[in-house]
């Protein structure tokens, strides 16, 4: 296995190991993406015959990500998020209150 690329998050080597899988490519990952404190750059390995192709495949997703469009954040998860703001306030007004009155 030779290294591929060393990228700062576990959650961004995932997402280039199911990019190479989908291609067929084997992959291993070494370095702070598992275990109870997984923190570091994490490397990305591959057969060293499946090196080039490897390469081609990050270069051709990141072209393809270069021209999709930046979706507008979806009003239904803002409305979604505002009523959960909404009734968690709620809730916090009720405890304190309730508390007061059955202190006294």
């Amino acid at each position: 296995m030779v290294r591929l690329i060393t990228v700062s998050t576990g959650f961004e080597a995932k997402v280039i190991a199911a990019r190479l899988g989908v291609e067929g490519i084997l992959w291993e990952l070494r370095g702070g993406v598992d275990g109870p404190y997984p923190i570091g750059p994490v490397h990305v390995f591959v057969a060293e015959q499946d090196l080039s192709f490897a390469r081609q495949a990050l270069l051709e997703s990141e072209v393809e990500s270069a021209f999709q469009e930046p979706r507008p954040p979806s009003t239904r998860l803002q409305a979604t998020a505002r009523w959960v703001l909404v009734a968690s306030l709620a809730v916090m007004v009720m405890v304190t209150f309730g508390r007061l009155f059955t202190l006294r």
